[in-house]
């Protein structure tokens, strides 16, 4: 990592779903020269809504906003020989916050009408993105004790990336950066998702079980600036 951090933010009650699909599925939405990264011959695109907290620029002393819901769909890649997270798209609620890392991140964010609620035992989130095309609706909860994932599980694999990149929707080149947090604290998830049409954009269905469900009560994570990494 080069320089130093400039953005930290904590996610909270994260529900990591993932579904294997094919690595020519995935492929055209994967701009080159990124190459897919792949789990025993598969890619995989995951969805995963959490809630977005305490985000504070590293020369201001408070967050520069109040909680808010999010929602990304991602698949993964190698970048500069690291294995990283390509965002497909990153939906919020909170418009300034997508207005702000369109501009600085350069990612593919959407402006949505979202909630999430917690009871004692389980979270309810609830996104649908202007327009009204991309929906999602769910009820999830931890179902395990806290564990950290063994390199080489898929859990590791799916979890433990320490770089984003994106392909910018404006300039049409390719964006990245780094991320530092604490290894996630992972517990099995049990989930019913009543809808889900995020990857419908894509030609991919979604809305069949999760193959993949983990939880995480969340992190602190620090961001660094975002790179041109590739186009002219």
């Amino acid at each position: 990592m080069k320089g130093t951090w400039i953005i930290s933010q904590t996610w909270a009650d994260l529900l990591f779903a993932h579904w294997p699909v094919p690595v020519e599925r995935i492929q055209p939405f994967v701009p080159p020269p990124l190459e897919v990264d792949t789990f025993d011959g598969m890619a995989w695109i995951g969805l995963i809504p959490f809630e977005m907290s305490e985000i504070r620029l590293r020369f201001l002393p408070v967050p520069v906003t109040v909680p808010f819901p999010e929602i990304n769909v991602r698949t993964y890649v190698i970048l500069g020989g690291k294995p990283a997270v390509f965002f497909l798209s990153l939906d919020a609620s909170n418009q300034l916050a997508v207005g702000a890392a369109k501009l600085t991140y350069h990612l593919p964010y959407f402006h949505a009408k979202m909630s999430i609620k917690r009871t004692a035992a389980e979270i309810h989130f609830q996104s649908e993105r202007k327009g009204g095309e991309q929906r999602f609706s769910a009820i999830y909860r931890p179902a395990s004790e806290p564990f950290t994932a063994r390199p080489g599980s898929i859990e590791h694999w799916l979890t433990e990336r320490y770089r984003f990149c994106c392909l910018c929707p404006r300039t049409q080149r390719i964006y990245g950066g780094d991320i530092c947090h604490e290894p996630w604290r992972l517990q099995a998830a049990e989930a019913v998702i009543r809808e889900n049409t995020m990857g419908d954009q894509y030609g991919i269905d979604m809305s069949k079980a999760p193959v993949h469900l983990l939880y995480a009560q969340g992190v602190v994570a620090r961001i660094w600036r975002a790179r041109k990494m590739f186009g002219a």
